[in-house]
């Protein structure tokens, strides 16, 4: 079983989860990781925060409605966007 790693100098931890990741797991070179400021160390998101907390896609009208049919979905949208034809 990996040792679970400790706050150290060469590690980030993670702002959201708290998890702790060496600087090089996850993609910074020594020397990037040496030019982050202290702030910049602080405020480290991980890959399954980023991924968990990014922002979904705007909704509109023509947002498409779970359990419904795809003929109804298509009905909808032709008529979200009937404006452009007249």
């Amino acid at each position: 079983m990996p040792e679970k790693l400790k706050h150290n100098e060469v590690t980030l931890e993670c702002s959201i989860c708290k998890d702790i990741a060496h600087f090089y797991c996850v993609g910074y070179s020594e020397q990037s990781f040496k030019k982050m400021s202290n702030n910049t160390k602080s405020r480290f998101t991980c890959t399954n925060c980023k991924t968990t907390t990014s922002k979904s896609p705007k909704s509109n009208a023509a947002e498409i409605k779970i359990g419904t049919s795809m003929e109804d979905n298509i009905n909808e949208l032709m008529k979200s966007v009937s404006f452009m034809s007249d």
